[in-house]
């Protein structure tokens, strides 16, 4: 699902995978903002989100990555 987020300094499309699960027509929705605006791949620094980011690279060569390694996305300190 396509959602567009708007404020004072820009506009954005945001999609959602809700999971760790993406199929042709996440790809083909995440091509159409790719050709539209551009596409930056945010995801969870695990193994399903580094999973997802190769499936789109595939997919989409030109898509750019933002992400944590899996180390900075680990707490320095463990909490209750």
């Amino acid at each position: 699902m396509i959602r567009k987020i708007y404020n004072d300094f820009f506009t954005v499309d945001t999609f959602e995978t809700n999971g760790s699960a993406i199929n042709q027509t996440d790809l083909a929705q995440l091509k159409q903002l790719q050709a539209k605006r551009g596409l930056i791949v945010f995801t969870d620094p695990d193994f399903n989100g580094e999973r997802i980011r190769k499936i789109i690279t595939q997919a989409i060569p030109d898509a750019k990555h933002a992400f944590l390694p899996r180390q900075a996305g680990v707490p320095k300190k463990k909490r209750r």
